[in-house]
């Protein structure tokens, strides 16, 4: 019973055996929108089967059909047992719709049908061992992303709880002052009441918040086809292309297309926030400026006189700067800005901390922009990778080369998404970070805006 590393807009592939036999055709499916709150209330539902489902033993369960009731506001619900090897589920499950899009030959038909899926907002699983019937957990989907739930354990005399978003803590081991039976019957409600430390907002986002990085998104889609990636290529500010080094002029053929390199890229859509303010693009000798300090004598310290091992890192850092202080009209220095992202929002001792000049294990990306999107509406970052040499003679060299631009944002039915774009190209989020797996990721952040101008 881990949380999905999914959300409700996550489309299941699954073949069917019947269209097979006939026709070659596939079917997709997600789940729609969830409904208000309120209509996910299950305590009443929970009190009618406390005695016959909560208490009873596994084999007398085994043998119960899966049963449906409806709550006060009409909403049906099913309750049922799931097994998982040595403990079983009792979930009590909101029915939801689920859209089939079916897939065969050229045409493309939607079906709506009922479902009843475990991790649907407003479903409640008590988790018991199959050979004592201890009670070992109570699961409580509360959120339009199955990844964002909370998780009750026993304890002696009151009960303890994980909030957790895709399978990373934010809260661990949090008492509350109830013994663990009681939630059996309580209401959302009331547990939000026990608990008002828990990030609940975090379930709930705002999703009102995000016109300026899906306007943004639109604009930079409708510009990739073109895009030609040239290695060491950026526009200066004159719109002309240069070197992302030295800032010289490169003579290109005349393609018609915006040539540019992965540093290239991502200044060319700051450079579309900027051209409205002040009619011109960033100098290119103005992102190159050194954001770190190496100690004298260390083996970075004499790597770096001759190669840049920060370049994308600096790049990144001088371009949410350049950013915020020609928005602001506030000149700003790196350290000041308040452009790098340094949060630590997940639980002390898991492996997520945030690392100066280093940033964080790309692993937890999802997680971390999750959280960023719920706190930090309306704001995109720019993504510098520290990737490592292992085979250097001197020992392991760590550098950054590369930079990515990533929007986070909530659709209107409150469903997280994001959109990353590399190299004048956009990837899915999993595939840029199984692209990068076992680096790290360094994020700024930059304040999205409708007001874009794009080369």
């Amino acid at each position: 019973m881990n949380g999905k590393q999914c959300n409700t807009k996550t489309k299941i592939c699954f073949f069917s055996g019947l269209f097979l036999s006939f026709f070659p055709a596939f079917v997709f499916s997600y789940i729609i929108p969830p409904e208000p709150s309120f209509l996910h209330e299950s305590a009443g539902i929970r009190a009618r089967f406390l005695e016959t489902w909560f208490t009873q033993p596994f084999e007398t369960l085994r043998s119960i059909p899966a049963e449906v009731s409806n709550n006060e506001y009409g909403k049906e619900f099913q309750i049922r047992l799931e097994e998982e090897g040595s403990l079983f589920h009792i979930a009590v499950i909101p029915q939801t719709q689920v859209e089939n899009d079916i897939y065969a030959d050229d045409n493309i038909e939607t079906r709506v049908s009922d479902a009843f899926t475990i991790d649907t907002s407003g479903s409640w699983v008590l988790t018991r061992e199959k050979e004592t019937g201890k009670a070992t957990a109570i699961t409580w989907y509360f959120s339009g992303n199955s990844g964002v739930y909370v998780r009750f354990y026993p304890a002696a005399g009151h009960t303890t709880a994980d909030f957790m978003v895709f399978n990373i803590p934010v809260v661990r081991t949090m008492p509350v002052a109830v013994r663990f039976e009681r939630l059996y019957t309580a209401s959302f409600e009331e547990v939000k009441n026990w608990t008002p430390i828990l990030p609940w907002s975090y379930g709930e986002p705002d999703r009102s918040l995000n016109t300026g990085n899906l306007y943004m998104i639109d604009r930079i889609r409708e510009n990739l086809p073109r895009i030609v990636y040239t290695e060491g290529i950026a526009n200066d500010e004159n719109g002309r292309p240069a070197s992302i080094f030295t800032g010289s002029p490169q003579e290109l053929a005349k393609s018609g297309n915006l040539e540019l390199s992965g540093a290239g890229f991502v200044k060319w859509i700051i450079d579309g926030l900027i051209l409205p303010i002040t009619g011109k693009a960033e100098q290119i000798a103005a992102l190159t400026t050194p954001t770190i300090t190496y100690h004298t004598g260390s083996l970075v310290s004499v790597l770096s006189e001759s190669y840049n091992l920060t370049f994308a890192l600096d790049w990144i850092r001088n371009l949410a700067i350049s950013a915020v202080s020609t928005r602001s009209k506030l000149g700003q220095s790196v350290s000041g800005g308040g452009t790098d992202v340094q949060k630590e929002p997940f639980v002390a001792g898991f492996k997520t901390f945030f690392t100066p000049n280093t940033g964080y294990r790309i692993e937890i990306l999802f997680s971390l922009l999750y959280v960023l999107a719920a706190q930090e509406p309306d704001t995109f970052y720019l993504a510098a990778i520290r990737e490592t040499d292992r085979h250097h003679e001197g020992g392991e060299v760590q550098y950054f080369n590369k930079c990515a631009a990533i929007f986070p944002y909530f659709d209107p039915w409150g469903r997280f998404n994001v959109a990353v774009f590399e190299n004048g190209t956009e990837y899915p989020l999993d595939e840029f970070i199984q692209k990068y797996s076992d680096n790290f990721v360094y994020l700024t952040r930059i304040r999205s805006s409708s007001w874009l101008i794009l080369q």
